[in-house]
């Protein structure tokens, strides 16, 4: 009964872990566009007294302002991010198959399927780079 009682345990932590990464790596793809959303919610005049007198708004316009420059004139530094999200969902999903099984054999995780489905997306937010090196930075 006490071994079933930790995997139970061990699974709710991973199940959490993994919730976490998949909402970290989607939440980095659209930067520049979730930012301008906040500020504009921020921005209502139900809110613009609380952010204006902590100070967050003028941060997030600034902060804005500064990652619109960097992505208008290095696009290339936004491909970071961009992998790094990748990275967070392919993770994500090597966790998926310990988490739904518990033997010993099936808790491998197969990385060339995952390269596979993360091909699409790479290319997608692919900023200035040659056409093959998306292929290859995928693996």
């Amino acid at each position: 009964m006490r071994q079933v009682n930790h995997l139970r345990r061990i699974r709710i932590w991973l199940a959490i872990f993994t919730t976490g990464l998949i909402l970290s790596g989607l939440t980095a793809f659209p930067l520049t566009t979730e930012l301008r959303w906040v500020i504009s919610v921020f921005d209502r005049d139900s809110m613009r007294t609380m952010a204006e007198s902590t100070r967050i708004l003028p941060w997030m316009r600034h902060v804005d302002e500064a990652l619109s420059t960097t992505n208008a004139n290095y696009p290339f530094l936004a491909y970071g991010t961009d992998w790094l999200a990748f990275a967070h969902i392919v993770i994500a999903n090597c966790l998926y198959r310990p988490l739904r099984r518990s033997g010993p054999q099936q808790m491998g995780c197969r990385f060339w399927p995952h390269c596979l489905r993360g091909y699409p997306s790479a290319r997608t937010y692919r900023r200035g780079y040659p056409r093959n090196s998306v292929f290859m930075a995928s693996c």
